[in-house]
């Protein structure tokens, strides 16, 4: 089962699923910032 077809019933999943996409959003954002940085530490 996939973390977004969460029961929108269900708070502690809803809570999962938000910080499972926080956690993708920041990394996304690191590596972002690594490339364009030439690879210097950001």
């Amino acid at each position: 089962m996939s973390a977004k077809d969460y029961d929108i019933d269900n708070v502690d999943a809803a809570r999962e699923y938000t910080e499972l996409m926080l956690h993708f959003v920041l990394s996304s954002h690191h590596l972002y910032k690594y490339i364009i940085s030439g690879g210097e530490h950001v």
